[in-house]
């Protein structure tokens, strides 16, 4: 069925109401320059490719840059239509947000500001059940309260560090997040982080390959986009500073969208490890994948 709204009446609409839209024209074809999946591991035990599906969705990523295309709030490439049902959300629960944001600030005023929370605020007390008048339980509810209902943007790459367990990971470090990404010297492991990272949100504006100029032969010569580099470093640390789990495919995507958040490299490192660390049960992230495994079995015996 034809839609009855034409492509021009969307971008009208989206250049009416600072909607951002980009032309295919100006966007570099990531489908040429993307290296093939790394190959996934055997489990000998089962006999199955447990990163199987994983590796076809890097190949068939939707791309929605060749054609006008709209980003959304985190500068994700998406349709326009997409971009217009964001707006609407948007728009249509301001108030509701803005109220919940102003509750976040109270909370974080009256504690003495981020810095204030820890791992421990993430963790069960040990009294579930009962009330407690104390003031720390008071201002955990609070906390999950406020939690259940987002972290507003301002607060929340602070916020997720600092309960994730990630600035307590730091503080107790004999190394620093240099000398970890640094001393990862398996060739095995940096050649698939090496493969992952290149084609990890390759649309996306923070890693696609950006065009430096043309070669003599009319190639054109494309550069490397700096958060490459930056997801490349924080997978090279976690794969050495995490005892209990091994680099495998996925990991770079769970990185990439907390770097996407939080827009600093060591801090999304910490997070990162953090989750990894105290989100997840152990062997979860391991050579057998089996705690992912039973997780998919689970899923799958629920459905």
């Amino acid at each position: 069925m034809q839609s009855p709204v034409s492509p021009q009446e969307i971008r009208d609409y989206m250049s009416n109401n600072d909607i951002l839209t980009v032309n295919s024209s100006s966007f570099q074809n990531h489908q040429s320059s993307q290296s093939a999946p790394s190959i996934p591991r055997v489990l000998p035990e089962y006999g199955i490719l447990p990163c199987e599906d994983l590796s076809d969705s890097f190949e068939n990523q939707h791309n929605y840059t060749l054609q006008p295309y709209a980003v959304d709030s985190y500068m994700f490439p998406q349709s326009q239509g997409y971009a217009i049902l964001e707006k609407q959300w948007i728009q249509s629960n301001a108030q509701r947000w803005e109220k919940h944001t102003l509750a976040w600030k109270e909370f974080l005023q009256n504690l003495g500001g981020t810095a204030k929370l820890s791992f421990s605020w993430s963790r069960q007390s040990g009294k579930k059940w009962t009330q407690s008048l104390t003031s720390m339980n008071r201002q955990r509810n609070t906390l999950r309260m406020l939690m259940h209902g987002g972290v507003p943007n301002e607060y929340r790459a602070d916020v997720w560090y600092r309960l994730s367990g990630g600035s307590e990971l730091k503080a107790r470090s004999p190394n620093s997040y240099q000398q970890l990404y640094q001393s990862q010297l398996d060739s095995r492991i940096r050649n698939q982080i090496d493969q992952d990272v290149k084609r990890t949100f390759p649309t996306h504006s923070l890693f696609a390959k950006r065009v430096v100029g043309e070669e003599k032969a009319g190639e054109t010569r494309l550069e490397e986009a700096p958060y490459v580099a930056s997801l490349r470093r924080i997978l090279l640390a976690s794969s050495v500073v995490c005892e209990d789990f091994t680099y495998c495919q996925g990991m770079n995507l769970l990185a990439a969208l907390l770097l996407v958040v939080i827009l600093d490299e060591e801090t999304t490192f910490w997070t990162f490890v953090g989750l990894l660390q105290y989100s997840f049960p152990p062997h979860y992230f391991d050579e057998t994948l089996s705690g992912a495994r039973i997780d998919a079995v689970l899923l799958d015996l629920d459905g």
